[in-house]
């Protein structure tokens, strides 16, 4: 655009361009602000760590205690693959993750 902007001799042309070049900067600034924003951490290391610690010494209070999100999550962390379940005989054998 800037290539332009020098080629062109029309005013009005100058001026469009200049127009856009301007939006472009400023999109530029507020998607910057935006990934500033959004890099910080939502909790510290310390308490990323000490919530990991609490799971696993005992994985059961906190899905006992914690949101649906926190169960599903300890459900996918804690199976390797969906629970089978069967009409007569109920759950079948899970294949449980390494981690515990």
């Amino acid at each position: 655009m800037v290539e332009r902007l020098v080629e062109t001799s029309n005013p009005k042309v100058i001026a469009e361009l200049e127009t856009k070049i301007a939006k472009l900067d400023e999109d530029k600034l507020r998607m910057s602000e935006k990934i500033t924003q959004n890099s910080k951490p939502k909790a510290s290391m310390g308490q990323i760590f000490e919530l990991l610690r609490e799971l696993l010494s005992n994985p059961w209070n906190i899905h006992d205690k914690g949101p649906l999100e926190v169960k599903k999550t300890i459900l996918k962390t804690a199976f390797k693959a969906p629970l089978a379940y069967d009409r007569q005989n109920g759950f079948r054998n899970p294949q449980v993750s390494v981690i515990f």
